[in-house]
């Protein structure tokens, strides 16, 4: 019995958008199971392939399905003046009648709000941390400027979904509060993390062989280094600031450590001027945005990872990392505890200062027989999509079989 299913979201999942929301969606698209009749309404960064408001055959993958994108967008990691997700519901809304007739999955709460009225059932991932990144104001989020509008657009939205997931504790926490009934009903629910790991697992290669592939202009980067990596945005709950104020405290310990830093973000230039002042200039790479394609090899690459993040949920480039072998320090930010064990997998310090930061990443480079790649592996094999998503998928299976699916 085949199943339809619509995925709507302000994104092209053939294009270069880096984020974790979108690599959980990606996750979630490869990994449906063959009894669904996938189908996705989006937005385009190649009008030429896929055109605007056209139904289109695509492949993710080794996963076809239609498209159809319902405006154009050439970069998508460029915030334009106003919100993509505004002008996106916009066009939802206009193009109701081509949603095709079975489950809708959103993968930003916001996209359902043009067809919270509809008939069809609707499924949910937020993966915002709500209480720190937008009721705390002052964060990066659009919405964290506007929280009581946010509160009044949640309070009519939520209820119309039929089923909320989320990784972030905290969010969980938010709805139960205000949403009791539907707590009760099971309709608020925990989603793990996860990772893809036929994307990112360990390799044969030498790093030395990785490290000149990867950089070949940047000498001072071969022969008998130490890389600390570190995957994301460079935005505000990140720290990158912090980031190089850590790393100017573990060069001067250990002269033989490099930052490659892979990400870019509305910081880079307070990042750059960071480098300059404190003359790292020799020792950080700037890697910009890297395409999850080569992100494995610069993890393969790397010696550790490092977070100094103000707060998380759970990082997906921590799993990733993890499952390529490579241990992780991090600042106790959300749930990383979970996976980063200290002493096995990495180090979480409990308080953030640049001395801590830089003496755990000392001690896990300098140990690399502790922080083992098997142990690092370990730490995350529960983490696959292929274990996480099941209770999702069976959700929508019992929602368009007219069941009421069980407490998961």
């Amino acid at each position: 019995m085949n199943r339809n299913l619509t995925v709507i979201d302000p994104f092209d999942p053939l294009g270069n958008k880096v984020g974790g929301a979108e690599t959980y969606l990606k996750a979630f698209l490869r990994y449906l199971p063959s009894d669904f009749n996938l189908r996705f309404m989006g937005l385009t960064s190649d009008p030429a392939r896929r055109p605007s408001r056209t139904w289109t055959t695509v492949r993710l993958r080794d996963r076809s399905f239609d498209f159809y994108p319902l405006l154009t967008v050439r970069d998508e990691n460029v915030r334009g003046r106003i919100p993509l997700s505004f002008r996106f519901s916009r066009r939802l809304r206009a193009a109701r009648s081509v949603i095709p007739p079975g489950a809708l999955v959103f993968n930003r709460f916001e996209s359902a709000w043009a067809v919270r009225k509809s008939d069809h059932p609707k499924l949910a991932f937020i993966h915002n941390d709500i209480p720190r990144q937008i009721l705390d104001r002052g964060g990066e989020v659009l919405w964290s400027r506007f929280p009581r509008l946010f509160l009044k657009i949640e309070k009519r939205l939520i209820p119309a979904l039929d089923f909320v997931y989320t990784p972030c504790a905290s969010s969980v926490e938010h709805f139960k509060s205000r949403f009791p009934e539907m707590a009760r009903a099971g309709r608020i629910r925990v989603v793990e993390s996860l990772f893809d790991p036929d994307i990112f697992s360990p390799s044969d290669a030498p790093k030395s062989d990785l490290r000149r592939r990867l950089l070949p202009e940047r000498e001072e980067f071969q022969a008998e280094t130490k890389w600390v990596l570190f995957s994301g945005r460079l935005q505000e709950q990140k720290a990158p600031l912090r980031l190089i104020e850590s790393f100017a405290e573990l060069h001067r310990r250990e002269s033989r450590a490099r930052l490659v830093i892979a990400g870019t973000g509305n910081l880079l230039d307070a990042v750059k001027s960071e480098i300059a002042g404190r003359s790292l200039d020799r020792w950080v790479h700037l890697a910009g945005r890297v395409d999850q394609a080569v992100l494995p090899d610069y993890y393969r690459a790397a010696d550790v990872l490092v977070l100094t993040s103000l707060y998380e949920g759970m990082p997906f480039c921590v799993f990733e990392a993890l499952n390529c072998g490579l241990p992780v320090v991090s600042t106790k930010a959300g749930d990383i505890g979970r996976v980063v064990r200290n002493g096995f997998s990495g180090e979480v310090i409990p308080v953030y200062n640049p001395g801590a930061v830089a003496a755990a990443l000392e001690g896990v480079l300098s140990r690399p027989e502790v922080y083992r790649p098997e142990n690092c592996r370990e730490s995350v094999a529960e983490f696959t999509p292929d274990r996480i998503l099941i209770p999702v998928y069976q959700t929508l299976r019992d929602l368009q079989d007219g069941r009421r699916p069980e407490g998961r």
